[in-house]
């Protein structure tokens, strides 16, 4: 993927006619979709940097995208960033308690892990059970 391309791709939208408003609400969409995946493939060619990038930007459109907050946790951690990223990825585990791979990024930010135990457990304390992983 040519960063021209997807950007190009991401800045194409509908304006004009009866239906502008929807016809945004459509691309703005389908730009976030583009973003996303432009993260994914920087992320797979190891450019981090640039998949903080989209996926930051794609997170401007639709700041609740698990995908972009995933992508962007998993950046800045691969970047050595870690507080950055565990903040991302904190609040990622609170939407989505039952993905164990939120987890073990999450567990990737911390250098003590008894401080990583204590953080997750008082998260989940808050939790309701039927949203938890069934093991």
């Amino acid at each position: 993927v040519r960063e021209r391309d997807v950007g190009a791709a991401a800045a194409a939208g509908g304006e004009g006619g009866t239906n502008s408003t929807r016809r945004l609400t459509r691309a703005g969409e389908e730009k976030c979709r583009v973003l996303v995946n432009a993260a994914m493939c920087s992320l797979r060619m190891r450019q981090f940097e640039r998949a903080v990038n989209w996926s930051r930007d794609a997170l401007t459109l639709d700041p609740n995208n698990t995908k972009a907050m995933y992508r962007l946790g998993l950046s800045l951690r691969k970047l050595e960033r870690f507080d950055e990223a565990r903040p991302i990825l904190k609040e990622l585990f609170l939407l989505r308690p039952d993905e164990l791979q939120i987890r073990k990024e999450l567990s990737f930010c911390y250098s003590n892990i008894s401080q990583y135990f204590e953080e997750t457990q008082a998260m989940i304390q808050s939790i309701p059970p039927s949203r938890l992983l069934k093991v």
